[in-house]
């Protein structure tokens, strides 16, 4: 079972950020990282979710200048369920006794898990144990569950559970000096549904920018020694941006407690649906219990890992864990969800804020794996490329290149999000940001294009997009070469390379690119010869089509 888990026998503030990161769950349309349920974003814990492709656009003063910045949103905090002991302090993990503790995440299952005993105020000693997982199969469905064991007292506990969006992006200290309240409080409250006695809570907020409506609702449910509290009562509070259900309960000596929280998440952009607060609340109504999410979440994952499994020999142990690591987080980014989402594949996933969430080249490294296991999404990917294929047209006219120039940092339309200057937190001030010459992206983006035809031998799409978005990427790197007659060969200059810390020669110029990057030439050696090839295996009709639809003439050809 080692080879599935990943496991933390000790609980250690200093490394909580890093844990909550890797023990991350999602489902392709939306992660939540794996903070703690009672806690709040601070110096040790940050909770957060984050929706697939959900950005927004601020601008913030900084001295003298402003800066525009487009951000990945910090959605509203759904994980929210804590518990009082007669009326006393809300729990903190920070504050009591820890007698055991033990975190886990089951990558078979997609379960994250704690078991915790601890001891409080007047030598009270009770055990917790926790599970929780975003739905794989289920994309707009997330559950947890605590169970409370009081070992030596008996008492009331009252528990509360909340919807939280009073929160912002501040989840990455060198961005601290810039705007981070994305979201607009709409509408929060209680409901009842037609099939669901119980009562319920939601809560819809909108990013600032980008108006992207998001709703939230949730349901939770008490039960002792396993029976449902039917008849506990529930006091739901709402303020602007925040909802709570309190519920109160006997505990005696021993008895396990268990509170089971359901939530549902939808946005305004997604599909068949009426208003995403609605979709949400009807969402949850339709759902039965944790046990049924847990059964369908569960096959889910094991329909994934039937594909996407790779076994290596018994003797690494600590080799297949890892390697499952990264295979649990690449699917949790960009699985069968991913298909509807007009998303790319961000740096780090949809774990958090670092590098805003936008995405760079990195999918050179991750679509080769799901090509040939999951070849739909690698199309889906590819194909938020090509609806940017008009702003990547723009981006090389407003620098004086034909073709299309995808940009090196890309978020919500695909322009360009590196900032030409960018601002040093450590000292103070504004240097060049560089970083948006890094033109290799490009023939990163025809590589995986080709990869995928020659994986899926997938002609219609090749013909439709793939092909469009090659020919237009060599014609971009065509009008940036440079013919020298004394060497008869061609030159790219005022580049970098995927070292980025090379932006330049010191002595003369600094931040004008490199001349000559070795990989960035051999790949654009590479791709002129493959455009040509591309040409040639398409059906007569499509080459016919593109021909005229890019003006491709014999001269360009050659």
């Amino acid at each position: 079972m080692s080879e599935w888990s990943l496991v933390y026998d000790r609980y250690d503030p200093a490394e909580q950020g890093l844990r909550e990161a890797l023990c991350t769950t999602g489902n392709g349309y939306f992660c939540t990282r794996g903070a703690f349920p009672w806690v709040k974003a601070g110096e040790i814990h940050y909770p957060g979710t984050y929706v697939a492709g959900g950005y927004n656009r601020l601008t913030s003063k900084i001295g003298e200048h402003e800066q525009e910045h487009e951000d990945l949103v910090n959605f509203p905090n759904w994980l929210g369920l804590t518990f009082r002991i007669d009326g006393g302090e809300w729990f903190d993990l920070d504050k009591v006794e820890i007698l055991s503790f033990e975190q886990s995440l089951d990558l078979q299952e997609g379960m994250l898990k704690h078991a915790i005993r601890f001891r409080h105020d007047k030598n009270r000693e009770t055990t917790l144990t926790l599970r929780r997982f975003v739905h794989m199969g289920w994309p707009h469905h997330a559950a947890q569950e605590m169970v409370l064991v009081a070992q030596n007292w008996s008492g009331t506990v009252e528990f509360r559970s909340d919807l939280d969006g009073q929160v912002g992006n501040r989840g990455v200290a060198r961005y601290a000096h810039l705007m981070s309240h994305h979201l607009d409080y709409i509408a929060s409250g209680e409901f009842s549904g037609v099939l669901s006695p119980d009562k319920m809570i939601y809560l819809i907020t909108r990013s600032s920018q980008s108006r992207v409506r998001v709703g939230m609702a949730a349901r939770t449910r008490v039960f002792r020694s396993n029976v449902w509290q039917e008849d506990a009562e529930i006091t739901v509070n709402a303020i602007d941006g925040y909802v709570e259900a309190l519920i109160p309960v006997e505990v005696a000596r021993g008895e396990p407690i268990r509170v089971e929280k359901i939530c549902t998440l939808y946005t305004s952009r997604d599909k068949a649906i009426s208003e995403a607060g609605l979709a949400a609340r009807e969402a949850l109504d339709r759902c039965r219990n944790i046990a049924q999410l847990q059964q369908t979440h569960i096959r889910a994952w094991a329909n994934y890992w039937e594909r996407c499994d790779i076994v290596l020999h018994p003797s690494l142990h600590e080799e297949q864990k890892i390697l499952r690591l990264h295979i649990f987080h690449l699917l949790q980014s960009a699985s069968n969800h991913t298909l509807d989402l007009d998303v790319g594949l961000p740096s780090r996933g949809w774990t958090g804020e670092s590098y805003r969430g936008h995405v760079f080249w990195d999918e050179v490294f991750m679509l080769p794996f799901l090509t040939f296991r999951l070849p739909i999404v690698s199309r889906s990917l590819l194909e938020y490329r090509y609806l940017r294929l008009g702003r990547a047209r723009l981006n090389a006219q407003l620098e004086g290149f034909r073709g299309a120039m995808f940009p090196w940092q890309s978020g919500s339309d695909g322009r360009e999000e590196s900032k030409p200057m960018h601002f040093d937190c450590a000292t103070g001030t504004w240097t060049p940001d560089d970083s948006r010459r890094q033109r290799h992206v490009n023939t990163m983006i025809a590589w995986n294009v080709w990869h995928y035809f020659l994986a899926s031998g997938d002609r219609r799409w090749m013909g439709l997009r793939g092909a469009e978005i090659i020919v237009l990427i060599a014609r971009f790197f065509a009008s940036l070469a440079k013919y020298n007659p004394a060497e008869d060969r061609y030159d790219i200059e005022g580049v970098l390379g995927p070292d980025q810390f090379h932006h330049g020669y010191p002595a003369t110029q600094p931040h004008s690119g490199v001349k000559n990057n070795a990989y960035t030439n051999v790949m654009v050696a590479w791709l002129m010869d493959t455009v040509l090839t591309v040409l040639d295996v398409l059906d007569d009709i499509y080459r016919r089509e593109l021909m005229q639809k890019l003006d491709i003439q014999k001269e360009e050809l050659d």
